[in-house]
């Protein structure tokens, strides 16, 4: 062997060694940093704490909480806050009530009892979203651009539409009636 291969020969060996020691840094790095995070997982930056208990959850009455509320309150057609036992009062089980609050008109569902049900109808339709409406007389919302019919629930009943209308979330607290522009965790319709 030459000067020349003898000194590439160490020259490989050596960024070998350097390669097999960067390798092994980030192994042992990987894991420790796996298993602090899984032994300390209160100062793992990758958990999220849950606190479910916070001032508001116990007095929401309080000044710390006015802003609390994720809803926004129902609003009849004169603009008043909407109290649950006002409105099942005077409710038709099967006929949606409408109500403002969100930024467009919502519709409320009234099971039989009557009782308000857990969530609301959005009228945009999922077609092309037109805005539908309730007719009274055939029982179904109607969607004025191209005729698709929802039922009571805003199920699909007739399309072209193939999808049933959005649902928002209804919260009652102390009988007041709340609108939350999210979906139901779970469609109660299925």
């Amino acid at each position: 062997m030459n000067k020349r291969q003898t000194g590439e020969y160490m020259e490989n060996k050596n960024s070998d060694k350097n390669r097999r020691e960067f390798l092994k840094y980030m192994v042992f790095g990987t894991a420790g940093t796996v298993a602090l995070g899984w032994m300390l997982p209160e100062k793992s930056l990758s958990h999220e704490r849950r606190n479910t208990t916070t001032p508001c959850t116990q007095n929401r009455n309080s000044e710390a909480c006015q802003n609390y509320l994720r809803g926004v309150p129902a609003l009849d057609s004169n603009g008043k806050h909407l109290q649950e036992s006002t409105l099942l009062a005077s409710a038709v089980a099967g006929r949606p009530v409408l109500v403002q609050g969100l930024p467009r008109a919502t519709y409320l569902v009234i099971n039989e009892g009557p009782k308000l049900a857990g969530y609301a109808i959005n009228p945009s339709c999922p077609h092309h979203k037109c805005t539908v409406e309730w007719k009274t007389e055939k029982n179904v919302f109607v969607c004025p651009c191209h005729g698709a019919t929802f039922d009571a629930q805003g199920k699909v009943t007739k399309g072209p539409a193939r999808r049933n209308l959005p649902l928002i979330t209804v919260l009652v607290q102390e009988d007041d009636v709340l609108l939350v522009d999210r979906a139901p965790a779970t469609d109660p319709r299925r």
